[in-house]
């Protein structure tokens, strides 16, 4: 767990300690329900001081009208990823970073094919292997928000071109995920406004192909090993705010 992580931590604190079982849970903190049905469609219990492990029988499989949930910045004690999310059908929303999990994302992550922002960052005992993340890419046709930083996906192997099959996604962190070999010549998705591929270990030139994203706003490529000029197309991309490569 890094500085900036015990940081956020100091300003945590127990949300679920407020719950009073004799109340209509649609009260609690961190609890939004559907005014119509009752039926719970947010839960957000980021920062709330949960420790001990996923279990795989946890109940929140069972919230079916389940659209947000963020459990990210709590203690899960280097646990895995329960399997069951498949059973969220509606899940649009879903944030564990931060939050000490390890062991392999589990395929049925992402078959909630409503899912629109994933995050499992900051985890830094979390691997994503070659299949899941296959699955991921051929699924979630839905996807704006992908953020996969400091997870290891290095089973991957090279750049994961198959992200590029999602044709909605806005917004990637791919840094510190110890991916190798070349960028792309193309395929570059022209919907990117952030897409971070820092700290691994690319190399070779960067590709003219980048021209292509015409709404990207950040471009990241530092701490990587790439070689040769850099092209002069970044001087048309009207949006961008910053590019790094140091």
């Amino acid at each position: 767990m890094s500085i900036d992580d015990y940081a956020f931590f100091s300003y945590c604190y127990p949300k679920t300690n407020t719950w009073n079982e004799s109340t209509n849970c649609c009260s609690w903190e961190g609890v939004t329900c559907e005014k119509a049905t009752g039926q719970v469609i947010s839960l957000d219990l980021s920062c709330s001081k949960l420790v001990g492990s996923l279990s795989p029988n946890t109940t929140l499989v069972r919230l079916r009208g389940l659209k947000r949930l963020d459990l990210s910045l709590n203690d899960f004690g280097a646990s895995s990823i329960p399997s069951g999310f498949n059973q969220l059908v509606s899940l649009t929303h879903l944030n564990l970073s931060g939050s000490y999990l390890s062991g392999s994302v589990p395929s049925d992550i992402s078959l909630p094919s409503k899912l629109i922002s994933l995050d499992l960052s900051r985890n830094y005992l979390l691997e994503f292997d070659s299949h899941s993340f296959d699955m991921l890419t051929r699924n979630l046709s839905k996807l704006e928000n992908l953020l996969l930083d400091w997870v290891n996906i290095s089973d991957v192997g090279d750049f994961p071109s198959e992200i590029f099959q999602l044709g909605n996604l806005e917004y990637v962190e791919l840094s510190w995920n110890s991916l190798t070999g070349f960028l792309p010549k193309s395929n570059w998705s022209s919907r990117l406004k952030f897409f971070d591929l820092s700290s691994n270990y690319f190399k070779g030139s960067i590709p003219s192909s980048l021209g292509n994203l015409t709404k990207i706003t950040y471009l990241g490529f530092s701490s990587n090993k790439l070689e040769g000029q850099i092209p002069d197309i970044f001087g048309n991309i009207n949006k961008l705010t910053t590019l790094d490569f140091s």
